[in-house]
């Protein structure tokens, strides 16, 4: 029997605010969470929570536990010790403003860097992270493979 496949629960603060750009949907997460899953079999497979929320509540999280008082695009909070019937992989937390900033500054649509921060915040929930070059090419490998099968260009991309 094959491992389940990444599952999502969702949490919006303040829908509203989200609504002129795109409101995340549990459909579209666990769309995007399958396209990530399938070119992932050997990684671990769960649910993850999500909480979109402002930059205000983001911050927050980063000061406590991260020591960095500011915002931030993601934060991704692994679950500490799995339950081995049912996966738990984590929490992951994204904040509107610093995202919508950024898609400004990178010249791309909304819906296509916060699916890029979804997938990203995912990756650190399976175990990859970006301290060093190596771990950064890793990860920006699997990043731009997703985002290509969900018929997305990565933002790593020379134009």
């Amino acid at each position: 029997m094959s491992p389940s496949p990444l599952t999502s629960v969702l949490q919006i603060t303040n829908p509203k605010t989200w609504a002129p750009f795109f409101v995340p949907t549990t459909p579209w997460l666990d769309h995007l969470l399958g396209t990530l899953s399938r070119h992932m079999s050997n990684y671990p497979r769960g649910q993850i929570s999500f909480l979109f929320t402002s930059n205000r509540v983001i911050r927050r999280y980063n000061a406590q536990y991260r020591n960095i008082d500011k915002p931030t695009n993601v934060l991704a909070f692994p679950a500490s010790s799995p339950i081995p019937s049912w996966t738990f992989l984590g929490d992951i937390v994204l904040g509107f403003e610093q995202i919508l900033s950024e898609s400004h500054d990178l010249q791309i649509d909304f819906a296509h860097h916060l699916t890029h921060m979804v997938i990203h915040g995912a990756l650190h929930l399976m175990g990859f992270d970006h301290q060093t070059e190596a771990e950064m090419r890793i990860m920006r490998a699997h990043e731009t493979k997703t985002l290509h099968q969900l018929g997305l260009s990565s933002p790593f991309s020379t134009p």
